[in-house]
C-alpha cells in the first residue's frame, strides 16, 4: 500500500470512530496513526481545562493498561506536553522529542516517573 493510500486510510477510521460506525473504534483509528509514524503508542484525549479533568481517551500501541490508569488519576495534571499542545495553533504538529531536549526530560517528573519506566520518551 503506498502513503497516499494509507494516510486515506487511517483519516476514514477516524471519521468511522468519530461517526460512532459499528464495528469503529478509536483503538482502531488510533492504530493507524501508530503505524504511519512509527510510534510507541498514540493517544487522543480531551480535557476539561476549567476542572482540569481528564474526559476522554483512547489510546493504541505497547502501553500496558496501568499506564492508562496511572495516567487517568494523576499523571494528566503534570504533562509538559499538554501544556505545550494547548499554546499552539490548530493545525499545527508536535513531536515530544522535538520540543523536550534531554535535560528537560531528565529532570521532569512526567518523564522520570512515568512516561520512562511505561518505555516511552
Amino acid at each position: 500500500m503506498d502513503q497516499g493510500t494509507e494516510l486515506y486510510e487511517v483519516v476514514a477510521r477516524f471519521y468511522e470512530a468519530g461517526g460512532g460506525l459499528d464495528g469503529a473504534s478509536w483503538g482502531q483509528a488510533l492504530d493507524g496513526v501508530r503505524r504511519v509514524l512509527e510510534a510507541h503508542t498514540v493517544a487522543l484525549l480531551s480535557i476539561d481545562l476549567a476542572q482540569r479533568s481528564l474526559l476522554f481517551y483512547a489510546e493504541a500501541g505497547d502501553a500496558p493498561p496501568e499506564a492508562l490508569l496511572d495516567y487517568t488519576r494523576s499523571y494528566h495534571v503534570i504533562d509538559p506536553r499538554l501544556a505545550r499542545v494547548l499554546t499552539m495553533a490548530a493545525g499545527r504538529w508536535a513531536h515530544c522529542h522535538e520540543v523536550f531536549d534531554d535535560a528537560f526530560v531528565a529532570s521532569d517528573p512526567f518523564y522520570q516517573e512515568f512516561l520512562l519506566p511505561y518505555g516511552g520518551r
